[in-house]
């Protein structure tokens, strides 16, 4: 049985490449429903 329950995650990293990567491997895993942001600069972390 799945879980229902939306995990949230903020992505912060300069790098596009690195962002991306990692946003396309934490949206793969196996039941769990993650739902991510990214942040591209420090600003967007205010």
């Amino acid at each position: 049985m799945k879980s229902q329950e939306i995990i949230h995650i903020a992505v912060a990293e300069t790098s596009m490449i690195v962002r991306s990567g990692l946003v396309a491997v934490l949206k793969r895993l196996p039941d769990l429903n993650v739902q991510t942001v990214e942040i591209t600069s420090k600003e967007g972390l205010q």
